[in-house]
């Protein structure tokens, strides 16, 4: 893998499921990701749920993904395609090392 990058997507988690069969369909793009549950608070926070109002901060679920940063622009021009006005917030990292302790030398 080349000059490896982390795209980290912070979107609604009522599109998660869909977002990572997306995903998942593009192999060449990225092997892997990892899912979790998290909460966010930021621009369109008018958007919330009432609970999400008491509370202050919205559901959200994040994805990372390891990929190779010459693939970073084709997929986020599927993402913006797929999910246009969707509320997905994105950022990308420089990876310093990459691998698997499972995996031998």
């Amino acid at each position: 893998m080349k000059a490896p990058v982390r795209l980290t997507l912070v979107l609604p988690r009522a599109i998660e499921d869909e977002l990572v069969d997306v995903l998942s369909g593009h192999p060449e793009w990225a092997r892997g990701l990892t899912l979790f549950h998290a909460q966010g608070h930021g621009r369109r926070d008018a958007e919330l749920g009432a609970r999400e109002r008491v509370r202050g901060r919205a559901e959200r679920s994040a994805v990372d993904l390891v990929l190779d940063e010459t693939h970073v622009e084709d997929l986020l021009a599927l993402l913006r395609q797929r999910y246009a006005g969707a509320d997905i917030t994105w950022w990308c990292s420089p990876v310093l090392a990459f691998g698997s302790l499972h995996e031998t030398s």
